[in-house]
């Protein structure tokens, strides 16, 4: 169900039950270094969070409360997710929490930060260091402090030659050769946006 390479977590779970992942979990984090391994660092926190399939969560990440990971998300080292919008510490806040989704399929670049609140589109890339405060649309690449978009890219992970906005652009993905267009100042994958 999941194994510890290099201070790696890598989960493909066969079930959508997160008790099992819940338990797993709590016995990696508290395991001893075996093998000259690096201790995981993963903190837990009640229920709340929801972890999909063939989701790959690098060595400290913390998932909080509130927190969605759909199926196929990447999260590189110490991705940070927040639950709070305005935490204090004399001040509980925890029926404050504010839901984040990470849709299908996208990566969260190492140190990125995703204020609670927002959702990551599906297939959508954070880059490396990029505080995301709002919305980020699916198939977009945001960078930066705060983020912002700069372009598109494909499944496969690579960018697209699109502009940001517009409407009937297309491109292709240069390594697959899967074909995207902008519709509505959105990307998709062209069989997507014909079936709408």
């Amino acid at each position: 169900m999941s194994c510890l390479r290099n201070a790696t977590w890598y989960y493909r779970s066969q079930s959508r039950d997160s008790s099992v992942l819940r338990q797993r979990l709590r016995e990696l984090a508290t395991a001893r270094p075996r093998f000259g391994y690096e201790r995981l660092h993963i903190l837990l926190t009640r229920e709340g969070w929801r972890i999909g399939r063939n989701v790959r969560v690098q060595n400290h990440v913390s998932v909080y409360d509130a927190v969605t990971l759909d199926d196929d998300v990447f999260c590189g080292p110490s991705v940070v997710f927040t639950n709070v919008h305005n935490p204090r510490s004399a001040v509980p806040r925890k029926n404050e929490y504010r839901p984040t989704r990470v849709r299908q399929g996208a990566t969260l670049g190492a140190n990125c930060t995703i204020v609670c609140g927002t959702e990551i589109g599906r297939y959508a890339f954070v880059g490396a260091g990029a505080v995301v405060s709002r919305d980020v649309p699916a198939f977009a690449l945001v960078v930066g402090v705060p983020a912002r978009q700069m372009g598109w890219m494909s499944r496969h992970g690579e960018r697209l030659a699109l502009p940001l906005s517009g409407d009937g652009a297309r491109a292709a993905c240069p390594a697959t050769g899967e074909a995207y267009v902008l519709s509505g100042g959105t990307c998709l994958p062209v069989d997507e946006a014909l079936a709408r």
